[in-house]
């Protein structure tokens, strides 16, 4: 936050400011591990969000977990990973309905839930 003087009192008063805002640092814990992956591809499999999935075994987010799942399906045998990434769209799928469902009084919002959606597709590939 930043101090900034009113103009109509004299008093200093605390107002919150692009600039005064808290820096995000990408402090990231270790890759997991082939297990974990493995338990990631699992609990996706239930139908956990990834975000549910990074919560259950402790992986720092979302966007780790969604990347352990990748790894977790590109070494499946050829047969297994086609189901696995098909089973995967569908779910996407399902997600892209509810996003375009939702996001009719916001319309920028939507936009950049189906640009994300669209990353989680194209890393199957």
């Amino acid at each position: 936050m930043t101090i900034s003087e009113t103009p109509t009192d004299g008093k200093k008063k605390k107002a919150a400011s692009p600039a005064g805002a808290k820096p995000v640092t990408a402090v990231r814990g270790p890759r997991p591990t082939l297990e974990v992956e493995g338990k990631v591809l699992a609990l996706r499999e239930s139908g956990m969000s990834y975000a549910a999935v990074a919560r259950e075994l402790r992986i720092d987010n979302a966007v780790d977990a969604q990347a352990a799942f990748v790894r977790a399906v590109r070494r499946q045998p050829e047969a297994e990973r086609l189901e696995l990434v098909g089973r995967e769209s569908g779910r996407l799928d399902i997600l892209e309905s509810r996003i375009r469902a939702d996001g009719a009084s916001d319309v920028e919002r939507t936009e950049r839930r189906l640009v994300a959606l669209e990353k989680l597709r194209s890393a199957l590939k």
